[in-house]
């Protein structure tokens, strides 16, 4: 009878260790930890997915659920190659953690009132990258730091993060997604070990704009 309770003790402690590791690190075929919906402001907001049309003029703003506390970015590259960063910005100071299971409105409210990312130009292929991951991603708080800009921002991405974002390791998630949803990956930052998930938007822009 002891020897079962102890074996029974031992397989329980087996089972909550593989329960508290599961999600701790993405690997390959792993689903991502977020939600992320993509809205462009209107009455009532409208919902973007994969392939529709922005255009200059339009704001936009994003809604995220991570199913654990994940540290988020937003990222944008155009059809030029040009990268900016959208989230954080610098006038937060570095990244702070979404809570988990709870739904998060990115930009933030400023001073009480809804703020939008304005979209001053668009190019035929235009990328909205949400990155999240477990640890905050150095490269990236370190372009929030240098970034001039008050919320919301949108700040060109140095070198060396853009170095850093075009070097990530991508595993194809895109499966889990819903089939008009955003492109989903996991991604490993070499050599640091960074990782976490990646959402891209990939949105079509005016062919009057950019």
């Amino acid at each position: 009878m002891r020897a079962q309770r102890r074996f029974a003790a031992g397989l329980l402690a087996a089972l909550a260790a593989g329960w508290l590791c599961a999600g701790c690190a993405p690997g390959p075929g792993s689903a991502p930890q977020l939600e992320a919906r993509l809205w462009k402001r209107a009455r009532p907001p409208v919902e973007l997915v994969a392939g529709d049309l922005v255009a200059a003029g339009d704001e936009l703003y994003l809604t995220v659920i991570p199913r654990r506390t994940l540290y988020v970015y937003l990222l944008n590259r155009d059809a030029r190659g040009e990268r900016q960063i959208l989230y954080p910005c610098r006038g937060w100071g570095r990244s702070r953690p979404l809570a988990g299971r709870l739904r998060h409105r990115l930009p933030p409210p400023l001073l009480g009132r809804e703020t939008f990312w304005p979209v001053r130009a668009a190019t035929a292929d235009e990328h909205l990258l949400v990155l999240a991951c477990a640890r905050p991603a150095a490269t990236l708080d370190e372009a929030v730091q240098a970034a001039a800009g008050t919320p919301p921002c949108a700040a060109p991405l140095g070198s060396d993060a853009g170095r850093w974002l075009e070097g990530l390791s991508l595993v194809d998630l895109s499966a889990s997604g819903g089939p008009r949803g955003p492109h989903a990956s996991s991604w490993r930052a070499q050599p640091s070990g960074e990782e976490g998930w990646l959402l891209d938007f990939n949105l079509v822009g005016a062919a009057d704009h950019g």
